[in-house]
């Protein structure tokens, strides 16, 4: 019988730690590996240990799963050529999954014969899941995420589903939004904010803080107090009794996650992460605060926004 065949598009540091993560089901799937860069299809070729190929472009094949660890720039018309030309299952697309929600549509749209889901990977945490159950009958809360140079604009939408998957889903609206301005991103041609950005959803806040003096940490505010979280630790604290509220342990890397997702998809099964309806819902907020900052900031967002 042979084996299912998942194509990974882009084998860049996330790309390559999704090969990492994939390495678990290495005795079960055939790899393709897609990258323009020599070097990068090269370092991937010597990490697999199953079987596979790695190149600059993929031959049109039938593939079961299509993986897009590309930047979001280009993203729909990816999409649409690997839906020609692998007719997969099922599409797991890195966030930001698109940087326009017209794309966001588009993409909808498009996937007439498979399922879209992106890749935001906290709601497999067990610290996360300990903390919903934490959550639990708790109405209202804040949930505050603040540093300098965390990410605002890319990640602050791993936030927004943290916060959709905490409140059991739901649809998060802009609540405020106060961008101080913008700067360059780490990746050439992409941008990153400094300021705030809150959403809610129902009772519950989410405030997003960009500053170079912002103090950092990720804390929850309710009834039953205030409570720091220690992600990398897998630790909930009470701040004004210095009780230990959850310990799990260190949260898992994605070169730990990747299979978690893929196995159930081979399974016909649902994976451990958003679908791409839920996903648009996660990334509208982000999207609809920051189009206007960067168009008063003179940037053409016609095609999305330069965020990655």
């Amino acid at each position: 019988m042979a084996k299912p065949v998942v194509h990974l598009y882009g084998l860049g540091n996330i790309g390559f730690r999704h090969l990492q993560g994939l390495a678990a089901l290495s005795d079960e799937i055939r790899l393709v590996g897609v990258d323009p860069s020599s070097e990068r299809c090269e370092l991937a070729r010597s990490e697999w240990k199953g079987e596979g190929r790695f190149v600059a472009e993929a031959e049109p094949e039938p593939a079961h799963i299509v993986i897009l660890a590309t930047s979001a720039q280009g993203r729909l018309a990816l999409l649409r050529q690997v839906l020609d030309r692998h007719a997969p299952d099922h599409v797991l697309l890195e966030k930001v999954a698109f940087s326009a929600m017209d794309d966001f549509d588009g993409a909808q749209q498009s996937l007439t014969g498979a399922a879209g889901w992106v890749n935001c990977p906290r709601r497999q945490w067990p610290l996360h899941e300990a903390l919903r159950e934490r959550l639990q009958g708790v109405a209202d809360w804040t949930m505050t995420q603040a540093g300098p140079n965390w990410g605002l604009a890319c990640n602050g939408v791993h936030f927004i589903d943290l916060m959709q998957f905490l409140s059991g889903g739901g649809e998060p609206r802009v609540v405020d939004v106060a961008i101080d301005q913008i700067i360059p991103s780490k990746r050439s041609g992409y941008f990153e904010v400094e300021g705030s950005l809150t959403a809610g959803l129902g009772g519950r806040r989410l405030v997003l803080v960009q500053r170079p003096d912002a103090e950092p940490g990720l804390t929850i505010e309710s009834t039953r107090g205030r409570w720091s979280v220690n992600e990398a630790a897998g630790v909930v604290t009470d701040v004004e009794t210095g009780e230990t509220l959850i310990d799990v342990g260190r949260s898992p890397y994605q070169s730990e996650l990747t299979a978690a997702v893929v196995s159930p998809l081979l399974a016909g099964e649902k994976p451990p992460v958003a679908s791409l309806a839920e996903a648009r819902l996660a990334h509208a907020p982000l999207i609809e605060a920051l189009t206007p900052v960067f168009e008063a900031a003179g940037h053409d967002v016609s095609g999305g926004l330069p965020i990655t």
